[in-house]
């Protein structure tokens, strides 16, 4: 008997919490509908708009947290997918394949040389002459 196996079994099958949706699928749902429905009844009580009013402003309100709860791109969540370029722009040069050399040559590696450059002479500051001082003195 054969009896196949699918490889990516977390992925398959999902860990459902209630009718098919994951716990953080209902937090978001959730969040969502009570962030549109607070926006709601505020418009409406506070400001005496039509509740089509509120519901117009709401709606869109709500969709960023869906958005930020239920996409995914490349197997993240859309924060983490987020998290992950802002990682990659700010080590621009070690985002390349080992056989891509990036074109200005600057490689991060052990072997790689940096050129020395003449070291200039600063001046003590305040604090640097009277520590020299201190020490000379307790010789």
């Amino acid at each position: 008997m054969r009896i196949e196996i699918k490889k990516d079994i977390e992925e398959t099958y999902k860990d459902e919490f209630l009718k098919g949706f994951t716990l953080k699928e209902v937090i978001t749902f959730t969040v969502a509908l009570s962030v549109a429905g607070l926006i709601v009844y505020i418009l409406y009580t506070k400001l005496n708009l039509p509740i089509e009013t509120g519901v117009y402003i709401g709606v869109p309100t709500m969709l960023p947290i869906l958005g930020l709860g239920l996409i995914k791109i490349q197997g993240l969540s859309l924060a983490e997918y987020i998290r992950e370029i802002i990682f990659s722009h700010r080590i621009r040069v070690l985002s390349y394949d080992a056989d891509e050399i990036p074109k200005n040559n600057k490689m991060v590696s052990m072997s790689y040389k940096i050129k020395k450059s003449k070291k200039t002479k600063r001046k003590n500051t305040k604090k640097e002459n009277n520590k020299t001082k201190r020490e000379e003195s307790m010789r």
